[in-house]
């Protein structure tokens, strides 16, 4: 076999390579990769394979709407978020994401479907079904259906919350309940005059949706 051939192979051989290896990177600083492989690749450790996370510290992204997860994700890069695990975790991880990537990792994450094995509403979610769909007008609490839907599944910038981990939506109630780290959002004035069993009761009901 000619050089000249032997070159070609060579060639072929590291294009196929390089192509074999992007679509397996890691590189969270790589504008060639894509948004896809980021999210099989990086974002799985901590939010589970196709978005269904295991670990309750961790939110479920599964099915969620891509305007909020859009948004999230540019409020981490820019750390206009900074409620405690932001900065510890997802400030490195976004800052050098491209629009294009950050639009291809919602769009992939808001197609898959969330797998919640606790869905089954009991008959002690009672009250906090009754706070997510009608609020408590008495003190001025609305209900939560008026932006995230009657099911809960979100809507435009508004997040799904049907089958998230209770810890996690006990956790993000309380973060909007002191406005630390999340002051862009309608939720500090929503969550003011919830206790905290009620903040447990809501939790409770949309974790089993």
């Amino acid at each position: 076999m000619s050089i000249f051939k032997n070159l070609l192979l060579i060639v072929a051989y590291l294009s196929l390579s390089a192509c074999s290896n992007i679509e397996r990177s890691r590189d969270l600083g790589n504008a060639d990769v894509s948004g896809v492989t980021l999210v099989k690749q990086v974002c799985s450790e901590c939010h589970g394979q196709n978005g269904n996370s295991t670990s309750p510290q961790f939110p479920k992204l599964a099915g969620q709407q891509i305007g909020y997860l859009q948004s999230q994700l540019m409020k981490f890069k820019d750390h206009s978020r900074s409620d405690r695990l932001a900065p510890e975790f997802m400030y490195g991880m976004s800052h050098g994401l491209t629009v294009k990537q950050i639009g291809e990792i919602s769009e992939f994450l808001a197609q898959q479907q969330l797998i919640n094995e606790k869905a089954q509403v009991m008959p002690d979610d009672y009250f906090g079904k009754l706070i997510y769909l009608n609020g408590m007008v008495d003190r001025g609490i609305p209900a939560c259906q008026n932006c995230h839907g009657t099911m809960a599944q979100g809507q435009n910038d508004f997040p799904r919350l049907a089958g998230q981990h209770k810890q996690y939506l006990v956790k993000q109630l309380h973060v909007f309940h002191a406005n630390i780290g999340r002051p862009d959002t309608p939720m500090q004035f929503v969550t003011q005059s919830l206790t905290e069993k009620e903040i447990d009761q809501v939790a409770t009901y949309l974790s089993r949706l």
